[in-house]
């Protein structure tokens, strides 16, 4: 079967080629040093292009009659093309034209945001806090407020004022302290009142920077890839002079992407954070039937200043990956804190909170690239996993003569992209009465603290909360197809197989009978 990690392991190896043929073209521009910009070139190839690659992967290991050869040969995308064997890589026409066309309309867009900002906000004497990357929903901003104020990462709880990536909204100021905006660079620019001579200092460096863009694309046509390197470096370069960001935060969602001045501005005042809201990244699905080990490419590329995660175990892992800087390792990070007052559990029932993963629509499993992929997180592997955990509670149920509840908490609302046939099946045994659904924006901590027992999906997050609170819980493969590749906590065990459940949740609650 053909599976991430084989995906990945291939294309490592394309991008070890391809460094080679980025670096005998590429060259140091806008005081950045060739390294870097031959990192930030491969990091940006890596995001425009792993969909195509995956997808063209998964069509060859198909159809080769040979599995232990996937020498795929020459790859011609809409945007690139390029050799798996010699790594040569270009460009393709449509795709220079396209990059060249955006970035002339986002040059004079950005013209057209600073003129405003002569016009409007006022000369400011603090800086800010720019947030990318934190999904924010309706009805949970007061809880994310509270976490910046009082929660475990610095920055956020040090900020003067927070500029906030919106998701989900229009423009808002949402109190004194905190506004959210689609692009929060832009909404920077809007409140600093430029005067005449800033504008005109500052759009002489856009227009430097415009040429060298240019120059550079002509020199190295894959050099357009960086069109928003190029667009924001004017920018960048004027709020520093004025030290109006004080920090950036970004989040394991831009992983994969950090802009030029974001990380390497030279001479830069502001400090560049990642701060990762889950921990279930560096334990990806390594299977028995062939052993191979996932090498993420997006994590290699990773460059920032400091580092926020969960546990020093991970902390570790992005160490040895080469992600440069200083760590913290603050326990978990969910965008809200524990409550206040937890209510006193029920001891009258057994609950096993269940968190799963929402399989996705078959067509849109097909657009990212997994048409021929086998997907662990399919609709029949969720269906089996939620059936399983349900057998093992009525049969524990039946042994004891206690009720079981088991509860079902999603990680995010039900969307467009969500497989109908699962989110049936759940409303089903809803309907049943053999599931009860949380609302995903229940608070973790809360719902942990008043079960017995948690559940879920390999390697999902919140088991590592529950190791905090001390409730145990188990990573469950339903399949049998995994082999554990996990952070070992107090209280986390793996089960693999439906009978393995039984008796791991039996042994938990200290059942003897059944």
């Amino acid at each position: 079967m053909f599976h991430d990690a084989i995906a990945f392991q291939l294309f490592v190896k394309l991008t070890n080629k391809l460094k080679t043929n980025i670096a005998s073209r590429s060259d140091s521009v806008m005081g950045y040093s060739k390294s870097i910009i031959e990192s930030r070139l491969l990091q940006e190839f890596s995001v425009l292009e792993m969909v195509n690659f995956k997808s063209c992967a998964g069509k060859h290991y198909k159809d080769s009659k040979n599995k232990d050869n996937l020498n795929i040969g020459c790859i011609k995308s809409s945007r690139f093309i390029y050799s798996t064997t010699t790594g040569e890589l270009s460009i393709t026409n449509s795709y220079l034209i396209k990059k060249i066309m955006r970035f002339i309309i986002h040059w004079h867009s950005i013209v057209f945001i600073c003129v405003r900002a002569i016009l409007s906000g006022s000369k400011l004497n603090k800086a800010f806090t720019l947030v990318y990357g934190v999904r924010v929903e309706d009805g949970m901003y007061s809880e994310f407020d509270d976490f910046c104020k009082y929660g475990s990462v610095s920055p956020l709880r040090e900020s003067e004022h927070l500029i906030v990536e919106s998701f989900t909204k229009t423009d808002f100021n949402y109190n004194d302290n905190t506004d959210y905006c689609h692009n929060p660079l832009h909404a920077l620019i809007l409140k600093n009142k430029l005067s005449f001579s800033d504008f005109i200092s500052f759009l002489l460096l856009h227009i430097k920077y415009a040429i060298l863009y240019f120059k550079s694309v002509s020199k190295y046509p894959l050099i357009v890839i960086l069109e928003d390197d190029f667009l924001y470096q004017a920018i960048a370069i004027s709020l520093n002079k004025k030290h109006l960001i004080k920090d950036i935060i970004i989040t394991n969602s831009n992983m994969s992407r950090q802009l030029l001045w974001m990380s390497n501005l030279p001479n830069k005042t502001h400090t560049l954070h990642m701060v990762w809201y889950s921990q279930n990244a560096p334990f990806a699905f390594t299977y028995k039937a062939d052993n191979i080990v996932i090498d993420e490419i997006g994590y290699r590329n990773i460059r920032v200043d400091e580092t926020w995660v969960w546990t020093k175990y991970f902390a570790n892992h992005l160490k040895n990956l080469g992600t440069p800087g200083i760590f913290h390792d603050i326990g978990p990070i969910l965008w809200y804190l524990p409550p206040k007052n937890v209510p006193i559990k029920n001891n009258n029932c057994i609950n096993i909170m269940v968190f799963d993963v929402v399989p996705k629509k078959r067509e849109i499993l097909d657009l990212i690239g997994y048409a021929d992929f086998y997907g662990y997180n399919s609709f029949e592997n969720m269906s089996k996993f939620i059936l399983d955990i349900i057998k093992v509670s009525n049969t524990l149920e039946k042994a004891v003569g206690v009720e079981f509840k088991v509860m079902l908490k999603n990680k995010r609302g039900r969307g467009e992209y969500d497989n109908l046939r699962y989110v049936d099946f759940i409303d089903n045994l809803v309907n049943k009465g053999e599931l009860i659904l949380l609302e995903h924006t229940e608070n973790v901590y809360s719902i942990i603290s008043q079960s017995d027992v948690v559940v879920g999906s390999p390697y999902t997050s919140p088991l590592y909360v529950a190791s905090q609170i001390g409730v145990p819980s188990i990573f469950f493969d339903t399949t049998e197809k995994l082999i554990p590749v996990y952070e070992e906590a107090d209280n986390i065990m793996f089960s693999s197989g439906k009978e393995s459940l039984f008796k791991d949740v039996k042994k938990l609650l200290n059942i003897k009978s059944g």
